[in-house]
């Protein structure tokens, strides 16, 4: 015989963890000939363009085939080119937006630099005008130290650099 309190337990616990294993998804995907001044101010996160694949891109491919491979460019800012490289969290169920950046291991000595969110300021035929809302932390022994240091820079990237943007679906 089942007790009340045993029932309740076990149907809490079934409940819970259907619900915790079914993932999150809310992120979107604009292609760079697709992004035009109707998507200024919005927030975005940058795709550079992958090295590794050839073949031209199908439209109708998963958001997967766009944001899986971790590419890099560089860029300018504050008058310093620097690297930037993507960091993906992308899960089998899972792929948060907030859990994608770029970042610069090697920004400056025992410092790392990363963009979680950029905002399309300008698009041109040819390049964008991105804000890069930036962070920077001090590392040691590869390990990050205290608060970062918050700042944001003016930065174009052509559209030659780029496969597209991230963008939070609702």
């Amino acid at each position: 015989m089942i007790t009340p309190n045993v029932f309740i337990l076990s149907l809490f616990l079934t409940c819970t963890s259907v619900a915790s294993s079914q993932g999150r998804w809310n992120i979107g995907y604009i292609k760079i000939d697709s992004i035009t001044s109707k998507d200024i101010s919005r927030l975005v996160k940058v795709d550079f363009k992958k090295k590794s694949f050839s073949e031209s891109k199908n439209e109708n491919s998963s958001i997967r085939y766009f944001i899986t491979p971790k590419d890099s460019g560089q860029i300018v800012i504050w008058k310093d080119t620097i690297e930037l490289i993507e960091r993906r969290y992308i899960y089998v169920d899972d792929g948060s937006y907030n859990a994608q950046y770029l970042e610069c291991p090697d920004y400056e000595p025992g410092r790392l630099l990363r963009v979680y969110e950029n905002e399309i300021m300008e698009v041109k035929e040819d390049s964008i005008l991105f804000r890069l809302y930036i962070e920077i932390y001090n590392k040691r022994k590869g390990k990050i130290t205290g608060e970062p240091y918050r700042d944001s820079a003016l930065c174009w990237i052509s559209k030659d650099k780029l496969d597209g943007v991230m963008i939070k679906k609702q």
